[in-house]
Parts: C-alpha cells; sequence; structure tokens
C-alpha cells in the first residue's frame, strides 16, 4: 500500500465536500437538513467503504486507517485548491455572502480536517476490520472446500 492508493479516495472526498460547498454557495438555502444528510452519509459511505475495501485486499485493519488518513490530507488539499480558485473566479458580494451563511470560509478549509479528519479514520478503521474478517471468513472456507 502507497500514496498511489489514497489518490481516488481523496478526490472523491474533496470533491464530495466540494460539490456540496458549491451547492451551498450557488443555490442558498437556509434549511441545511438535507444537504447536512447527503454529505454526512455520503462521507459515511465512503470512509466505511475504502475501509472494508483496503481490510479485504489486504488483510490488515490498518490499511484502511492509513489510507483514510492519507486520502483525507489529500482531500483537504485539493478542497482548499478548489476553493480558491472558485473564489478567484467568483467573489461577488452575493458569493460571499451566501459562503458565509452557510457556515463560512473557515469552515469550507478547514472541516475536512476536524472533524472529518478523525471521523473518517474511525469509519475506515471499522470498515478495515470489517473487510479483514471478511476476507479471513472467505479464505477459510475456500481452504475447506478444496
Amino acid at each position: 500500500m502507497n500514496l498511489k492508493s489514497a489518490w481516488p479516495l481523496g478526490v472523491l472526498i474533496a470533491a464530495t465536500a466540494f460539490t456540496r460547498f458549491l451547492f451551498d454557495t450557488l443555490s442558498p438555502t437556509t434549511d441545511f437538513a438535507q444537504r447536512s444528510l447527503i454529505s454526512t452519509w455520503s462521507g459515511i459511505s465512503i470512509y466505511l467503504c475504502a475501509g472494508v475495501y483496503f481490510g479485504w485486499s489486504t488483510g490488515r485493519v490498518g490499511s484502511g486507517t492509513v489510507v483514510a488518513l492519507m486520502a483525507t490530507i489529500i482531500a483537504a488539499v485539493a478542497n482548499a485548491a478548489a476553493t480558491v480558485a472558485f473564489l478567484a473566479l467568483r467573489h461577488d458580494p452575493s458569493t460571499l455572502e451566501a459562503i458565509g451563511a452557510s457556515g463560512g470560509l473557515s469552515e469550507q478549509l478547514t472541516l475536512l480536517l476536524f472533524p472529518i479528519l478523525p471521523i473518517g479514520v474511525a469509519l475506515a478503521t471499522v470498515g478495515g476490520a470489517l473487510g479483514k474478517t471478511v476476507n479471513a471468513t472467505v479464505a477459510a472456507a475456500r481452504r475447506r472446500t478444496t
């Protein structure tokens, strides 16, 4: 397992966070419940599935943990870059007001590090344990049938 394993996951996490930012900025709302629900469950699914995949493919619980940690750092940098690029292109008062109403620029730039990083790593660790367990169970079943 190497940094190359974390790139696709990091890009997916960044795309999810940045898409939510775009919705909040370009289509402002006062009721964030549905958007929060979608982005929260998307994040949970991404981290848990990544943990299962890496736990299954390597047979180690820690694989999901390490990849999630690296991917979240990649995602935080990519998300910050995309946000700054967006603001360079569109920084009119209504856009800045919409950003402020949805939690502010500081939330957009730090959300992936706190609280997403520890929560995501924990979810990936649980997924890694599940993936390792399923891998071991399938391997044991194969040994019995051969």
